[in-house]
C-alpha cells in the first residue's frame, strides 16, 4: 500500500499532506515544484499594504566644513586651482577626480597653461623630449607657471630646486587637472610621482573632503620600496598644504 494523502487545512497550497504506512512518517509534497519535504511548511505571510506616502519637503543638508561652497575655490580666487580654470556651466567635482556635468556625465575642463612665456610649440616640445602622446591635444605645462599652482605647492616645488617641470609632468598635469584619464609611461627618475601627486593633492584641496569618511586619492604601488618612495614625496608636497597621508 503507497502513501495516502490526509487532511491538514492548515498547511498554504498547493503543498499536500501525506502518510507513509512503510515508514509510519507523515510528509509534505508540493505538486507544483515536486519538492518533499518532512518539514511542515510555514504558511505564507499576508501581502504587505500599499501605503501612499505623505507628501513632505525635502531636508535641507547641514554645511559640510571640509566642503567649500559650491563656486568657491579651496584656495583663493573664484574658480578652480587658484583661478583661470573654470569650467562651464553646472558641475561638480566627484570623488573620483573627474568632473560631474549637469547630466551627471563625466565631462572635462578646457584647460589651457596661464601663460606661454618662453613655450616652444607644442609638437617641438614633445619632439624634443622624444614623447609620444595619443588622445586629444592638451598643451603641455612648460613652466611652473604656467600651471597656476597655488602658494604653498611652489613654495615647496622651490625648495627642491626645480627650475621646470620635467616632460612627463608638463604633459600630465594638464591631462589629469582638466579631469581627463591618464595612462603614462616614462623611464625611472623622469618625475612620475609627482606627474600624479601634484594634481591629486589639488583635487585634495579642491574637494574638502571630511578625512574622516576616508581618503580622497588613493595610490597603489607595486613594490613596497616605490610605496615608500610616494610616501616621501607626498610628505614633501603636502606638508605646507597640510595634507596627511599613510
Amino acid at each position: 500500500m503507497g502513501p495516502t494523502r490526509v487532511a491538514d487545512p492548515d498547511i498554504p497550497p498547493p503543498w499536500q499532506a501525506l502518510y507513509d504506512p512503510a515508514s509510519n512518517l507523515k510528509y509534505y509534497w508540493n505538486p507544483t515544484t515536486n519538492v518533499t519535504t518532512y518539514q511542515r511548511p510555514a504558511p505564507i505571510a499576508p501581502a504587505p499594504m500599499a501605503v501612499t506616502p505623505a507628501a513632505f519637503p525635502a531636508p535641507v543638508p547641514a554645511a559640510d566644513p571640509y566642503k567649500p561652497a559650491y563656486g568657491a575655490s579651496a584656495y583663493g580666487g573664484g574658480s578652480s586651482y587658484g583661478g583661470g580654470y573654470s569650467s562651464g556651466g553646472t558641475a561638480a567635482m566627484n570623488g573620483g577626480g573627474s568632473m560631474m556635468g549637469a547630466g551627471g556625465l563625466p565631462s572635462v575642463r578646457d584647460l589651457r597653461p596661464r601663460t606661454t612665456a618662453g613655450f616652444l610649440p607644442t609638437l617641438e616640445y614633445l619632439r624634443k623630449h622624444d614623447m609620444r602622446m595619443e588622445g586629444e591635444p592638451v598643451e603641455p605645462f612648460q613652466t611652473f607657471e604656467s600651471a597656476g599652482l597655488p602658494p604653498d605647492i611652489m613654495d615647496e616645488i622651490r625648495k627642491a630646486g626645480f627650475p621646470f617641470p620635467t616632460p612627463i609632468q608638463a604633459q600630465a598635469w594638464p591631462v589629469a587637472m582638466s579631469g581627463r584619464d591618464l595612462v603614462a609611461i616614462a623611464k625611472t627618475g623622469s618625475g612620475k610621482t609627482c606627474a600624479f601627486l601634484i594634481p591629486g593633492m589639488l583635487h585634495i584641496k579642491e574637494t574638502r573632503k571630511d578625512p574622516r569618511m576616508g581618503p580622497t586619492l588613493l595610490v597603489l604601488a607595486p613594490t613596497r620600496e616605490l610605496a615608500n618612495q610616494i610616501k616621501t614625496e607626498a610628505d614633501k608636497f603636502g606638508r605646507s598644504s597640510g595634507l596627511r597621508n599613510t
